[in-house]
């Protein structure tokens, strides 16, 4: 009997904790919910109706899905592709799962040849290159030049009578056709260099960052609860280890004290040596 007691002690325990969390505003949950990672938002989904539209929320996915496309060729989210996505019915989350799955996909499409830009090299052909473009109507165009292409029974692409061009994926999501001789890489709109990825910020600027959020964030959870006393209303919380510099402060001001009683002790000396003389 203590043992089921107990374990239903603690059950109720947590609904009562889930209740409080649900009682939070929906600002407070959603800024909770931004620290998750996928994996963590997808769980999230499943809990209830109410986290899953908040885990799907495009305020959390904007972000992720800007970091993940950031080095991905032409997916990076640009001002233009951020309104193309934005004004279709799917959500971020639902682009986020799209180009996942597409990133996948190792047979090459129509879609891929027309949409993408391309550069050409000769295997021997040193810093040369061109930039060709393939048609929907299977026609290549290269320096004024056009020829007919096609698709192959086992997924190739064959330019005129030359070897098949066989698709291979990149890591940044791109694509290289090559055979013996030649090959061709999809490049970025610009025909520029992928982004270097942004550096990473220094731990300490990091905890500072992440203080400025978790203090306000404290505050909002413990007024939500009705936890917070009327007393405490006009103190500002500081978390462990913020108030070194504080006490370094109380250490010096005691020094310092301390100091100018051994001063007036050595004066009262004198004077006393002065008045035997």
């Amino acid at each position: 009997m203590e043992v089921t007691s107990s374990s239903n002690f603690a059950v109720g325990s947590t609904e009562e904790l889930s209740l409080q969390l649900e009682s939070l505003p929906e600002e407070c949950l959603l800024s909770i919910l931004s620290f998750l990672d996928v994996l963590g938002l997808c769980r999230m989904c499943q809990c209830s109706s109410r986290w899953n539209t908040l885990s799907c929320d495009d305020s959390i996915w904007i972000p992720i899905c800007r970091e993940r496309w950031a080095d991905k060729q032409n997916k990076d989210l640009t001002s233009l592709r951020f309104e193309q996505l934005q004004n279709t019915l799917l959500g971020f989350k639902c682009w986020y799962r799209h180009e996942e799955i597409d990133a996948k996909r190792t047979e090459i499409n129509m879609d891929d040849l027309v949409s993408n830009v391309w550069s050409f090299r000769f295997h021997y052909g040193g810093n040369y290159a061109q930039f060709p473009t393939f048609t929907s109507e299977y026609k290549l165009y290269m320096e004024g030049r056009s020829m007919r292409w096609r698709f192959t029974d086992d997924n190739k692409i064959q330019v005129e009578q030359y070897p098949p061009l066989s698709a291979t994926r990149l890591s940044n999501w791109g694509w290289k056709l090559q055979n013996n001789f030649v090959n061709f890489t999809t490049q970025w709109k610009d025909r520029s260099e992928a982004p270097k990825p942004a550096k990473k910020e220094p731990a300490a600027d990091r905890r500072e960052a992440q203080m400025n959020f978790l203090v306000p964030l404290y505050n909002m959870i413990v007024m939500a609860l009705g936890n917070q006393e009327g007393e405490d209303e006009d103190e500002d919380f500081v978390l462990p280890g913020l108030n070194d510099d504080s006490d370094d402060e109380e250490g010096d001001n005691n020094n310092n004290d301390n100091g100018g009683s051994d001063n007036d002790d050595d004066e009262k000396d004198t004077d006393s040596d002065d008045d035997e003389n």
